[in-house]
């Protein structure tokens, strides 16, 4: 008896033991210092969780948190950490704290979030974490943090609101994903970008990104299959980003969209004013561009789409046209250029890769096809898109040049900076291209060429020799 009643004493002990290790439930209020480690993780947090003032909650790294789920996460009393005191919750690369739903995985209101309660002194320090299924992800309750929030290889993954931006926040590395909102600006106004972006990631969201009323930086990320890649009220600087399959790249917003590229959106860039698109490649879109007021589009290639551009209805005399210069807009099956205004627009500095002007025009939706609408003016470039063959002039347009013959005065490169490849445009048929690196060691050279392939170059600066007609241009390039 004593062997049969010693043997389930072990294994009783072994069970507690491995339960202790497995999971440890926590709720209610932490009034002294605490720490959740990872040895005792996971912690179930089965009602909600208040750190009072005075007191710090830390989170080791690689902790893991599975919040019980309560319903509705917008409900009051529903599961939620709220922060009077101090939370630091920082992980590291390879062990992130972890927050997320314990049973329901898909649910974007699981549970209510953080709650940060900055009117009574609340202090956060997080970075190196994931979360997942909360409604709010965090909330501060009077709008502002002090100083800036940066965050390295965080993941917000099905969520409500993932991240409300209310402090300058930097995101570096980070992927949103399954999301209703990944990254949502603040009305309050500041002098300096409140929202920067690199290097991250948004899958699957609702809308990655809504500026409103903010300032948003997003350097070399990418949005794939998303309804809403960026939409919103608000301004954006866009460099180096890629854009695919997404319902809507961008939507709505103001600022600059540069060296990125765009790929089987249904929509690229729509709702546009006061936008300004430079040295991207858009392709395979059922609409390329709807350009509004003060909207510049330039130096890009649009290609391949059902309409590439469209000209906004709203756009009445006295408003600031649209410009579109020095692009490449070919190959769209429906129409190149639709205008859905009454106000005539000069195309004459855009290649539309075709030599006749009539299959040109069928497919410039303008006046002659609607009489209520605007008339385009066009040229006929060449194959190369270097030399203009004729000019097509329906309308005089006060201010505007239709007798250039090239679609600039000096040669360009584009994208510049690049990754793999870049396009030369020159005023004349190109002769020689000769590349050479910063050691003056060569590179390349190429005859009657315009397009350059530089996948095997390793990144750096490169000096780029044009020689056209009787001129020899230098042009530094970029390889990022």
């Amino acid at each position: 008896m004593n062997f049969y009643f010693k043997k389930a004493s072990v294994l009783l002990c072994i069970l507690f033991a491995f339960n202790s290790q497995g999971q440890t439930p926590v709720s209610g209020g932490i009034y002294q210092s605490t720490t959740w480690t990872r040895s005792n993780s996971p912690y179930i947090m089965t009602g909600p969780v208040v750190v009072f003032p005075g007191a710090m909650l830390t989170i080791e790294p690689g902790t893991k948190v599975l919040v019980r789920e309560t319903g509705n996460g917008s409900s009051v009393g529903t599961n939620y950490l709220e922060v009077r005191g101090t939370l630091q919750m920082v992980g590291q690369p390879n062990l992130p704290v972890q927050f997320e739903g314990e049973t329901l995985k898909q649910r974007r209101d699981g549970w209510y979030g953080f709650k940060i309660m900055r009117s009574q002194g609340a202090v956060l320090r997080a970075d190196y974490f994931h979360l997942s299924n909360s409604f709010y992800g965090f909330f501060v309750d009077n709008g502002v943090l002090p100083d800036s929030s940066v965050f390295h290889q965080c993941v917000w993954k099905t969520n409500g609101y993932a991240y409300s931006a209310f402090n300058k926040s930097i995101f570096d590395s980070c992927v949103f994903q399954n999301n209703m909102v990944g990254i949502s600006g603040n009305l309050v106004p500041t002098a300096t970008p409140w929202i920067n972006v690199s290097n991250s990631q948004f899958n699957g969201n609702d809308v990655g990104v809504n500026p409103y009323g903010s300032h948003a930086v997003i350097q070399q990320s990418s949005f794939l299959n998303n309804d809403m890649a960026i939409s919103g009220i608000g301004s954006i600087e866009v460099n180096l980003d890629s854009f695919t399959n997404n319902r809507i790249a961008i939507r709505g917003v103001q600022g600059k969209v540069e060296q990125s590229v765009f790929f089987n959106n249904n929509r690229g860039i729509v709702d546009a004013s006061g936008i300004h698109i430079k040295n991207i490649t858009l392709q395979g879109s059922d609409l390329g561009f709807d350009l509004g007021e003060n909207c510049i589009l330039e130096w890009s290639i649009v290609t391949n789409n059902d309409t590439a551009v469209q000209i906004n209805s709203g756009l009445t005399f006295g408003s600031n046209y649209p410009i579109i210069k020095q692009n490449k807009i070919c190959y769209n099956s429906q129409y190149h250029v639709v205008n859905g205004s009454n106000l005539n627009l000069n195309l004459a500095r855009n290649c539309f890769c075709e030599t006749d002007s009539a299959s040109i025009d069928a497919k410039l939706y303008d006046g002659y096809d609607d009489i209520t609408r605007g008339l385009f003016n066009f040229s006929v470039f060449d194959s190369s898109c270097t030399t203009v063959l004729d000019v097509v002039e329906k309308v005089y347009i006060a201010g505007t040049q239709l007798t250039n013959k090239s679609i600039s005065g000096k040669s360009q490169l584009f994208p510049n900076p690049g990754q793999d490849h870049f396009y030369v445009q020159s005023p004349s048929p190109i002769a020689k291209i000769t590349a050479r690196n910063m050691q003056g060691q060569l590179v390349t050279s190429l005859q009657n060429r315009d397009y350059v392939d530089a996948q095997t170059w390793p990144n750096g600066i490169y000096f780029i020799e044009i020689q056209s007609g009787n001129q020899r241009e230098v042009i530094r390039w970029i390889k990022k």
